[in-house]
């Protein structure tokens, strides 16, 4: 089978690397695959440069525009593919157009984002003969939105940042990167893996430890890019002398981060499923989060984490003066997180239960 995976820019996020893992991994098994892109370029587009993956662009040139898609009628046409899956609001937003030209062939929308849908979006979503949902609120979403639900599948986010360390790489990551912060033995380290865009909420996260009372040294990781980053910077001046933030900006490999630090943050407010909170509990590490979308899958609410109520700043304060106590979480949290994180989000098994989900639904049409 050739599928044909339209996503329209490889920028740094959550559905673009799952785009890029699921065209690599259908390759290896048997079948053919295409990404097909609106606009050139992009942080992850270096991915694909020796992958089995043939890669085709719309534009022309970097135009920075996401919705401008010349050519995709001549495109499809080309590469004649057997199924279309979708990924991402632009893509999912040209959907009922592609059905409209190419009925003949199946496509499959998907639902993934925290974010507002667009009407051409939602459109799509109430025509399309199959939907794979993210996560139990992304198909609750779908259901509100007017979508039958025996259309919908839920998959999981697979885990991509494997393989994960065995225990001396990881205890060598750990060293390595906390000297390299300048942590002391007695340091405790919060992370925190997100783009600085609105909605991310650093800044939230940020004045909440302004008012932490805190005695020991306290290190706040921020890694990743984007607009908010030097607001942050200011943010983090006004911290007491305990707590020192490290902005990373991007790593390709976060490897180390997740293997250095202590504990998984989340003030975001505006999510789906967070590929962050589900790389932490597969590297041990346990969360406190906002309860937003689908975050309360990521992890076992009072056992591999906290769940806090959306934007409740005194309530994350408490819990961070909890856990520096230790006191929130039971000796076996690490080995915990590890447990259900491999349950739920096993790459291998994720992948295969979509492409089952897409090999039945064509074999209907």
């Amino acid at each position: 089978m050739k599928i044909l995976f339209y996503q329209d820019y490889l920028r740094v996020g959550g559905t673009e690397a799952h785009t890029l893992h699921l065209s690599r991994w259908v390759c290896g098994q048997g079948h053919q695959s295409v990404l097909l892109t609106n606009r050139p370029g992009g942080r992850l587009s270096s991915a694909i440069i020796d992958a089995p993956v043939a890669h085709r662009t719309l534009q022309p040139f970097q135009s920075g525009v996401n919705f401008w898609a010349p050519g995709w009628r001549s495109a499809i046409r080309d590469e004649k593919p057997d199924a279309i899956i979708l990924m991402g609001r632009v893509a999912n937003s040209m959907g009922n157009p592609i059905r409209s030209q190419f009925p003949e062939i199946p496509v499959i929308a998907s639902l993934r984002t925290g974010r507002s849908i667009p009407s051409g979006y939602r459109k799509s979503l109430q025509q399309a003969g199959k939907v794979i949902a993210n996560s139990q609120w992304a198909a609750s979403r779908a259901e509100s939105l007017g979508i039958d639900v025996s259309k919908v599948a839920i998959v999981y986010n697979p885990f991509l940042k494997g393989p994960v360390p065995d225990p001396e790489t990881s205890e060598r990551h750990r060293s390595q990167i906390r000297t390299q912060a300048g942590c002391k033995p007695d340091t405790r380290v919060i992370l925190c893996v997100a783009s600085f865009v609105p909605g991310k909420n650093q800044e939230g996260l940020l004045r909440t430890l302004a008012s932490l009372p805190i005695v020991q040294p306290l290190q706040v990781w921020f890694v990743g890019e984007g607009s908010r980053m030097n607001r942050c910077r200011e943010l983090a001046k006004t911290l007491p002398a305990q707590i020192q933030c490290i902005f990373w900006g991007h790593r390709p490999d976060v490897t180390p981060f997740y293997c250095g630090a202590d504990l998984a943050v989340s003030a975001s407010l505006e999510e789906s499923l967070p590929n962050f909170l589900v790389e932490a509990q597969y590297h041990g590490l346990p969360i406190i989060a906002y309860d937003e979308a689908g975050v309360r899958e990521c992890f076992i609410d009072g056992k591999t984490g906290l769940l806090i109520p959306r934007g409740d700043s005194r309530a994350l304060q408490a819990s961070l003066i909890r856990w520096l106590s230790d006191g929130l979480f039971p000796s076996t949290v690490s080995s915990d997180c590890k447990e259900f994180a491999r349950s739920r989000f096993d790459p291998e098994r994720q992948s295969h239960l979509w492409l089952d989900i897409v090999l039945e639904f064509a074999s209907r049409r």
